[in-house]
């Protein structure tokens, strides 16, 4: 077991995005797109180790919008409609940056 199985999930997802590397999850498949031609073992290996979660936490961050460690606020276009400011009638981006807040305080 590597230390990057010890650490919380959605701190692994922030490294491995900081390295390059794309997580997607499509069904009960990760796809993972490496920036170099020989993928780095460690995370390999964490990565087969911590399915369930990371498959859990990607599903999560992909239907919900999430604030980064530098308090930006992210929204996926696929995430729930309620969360796209953009069109009438849904919440405008204050809003979900309260209920973020609220979320993980």
């Amino acid at each position: 077991m590597s230390a990057l199985s010890e650490i919380p999930v959605r701190e692994f997802l922030e490294r491995v995005k900081a390295r390059g590397i794309h997580l997607e999850a499509n069904g009960d498949r990760i796809h993972v797109g490496w920036p170099e031609k020989t993928p780095d073992p460690e995370i390999r290996q964490a990565i087969i180790e911590r399915k369930p979660e990371i498959l859990e936490a990607l599903k999560e961050i992909q239907l919900k919008p999430y604030l980064t460690k530098s308090g930006n606020l992210v929204i996926q276009f696929d995430s729930d409609p309620r969360y796209h400011w953009w069109r009438p009638g849904s919440l405008r981006s204050w809003e979900i940056r309260e209920e973020l807040n609220r979320r993980v305080n």
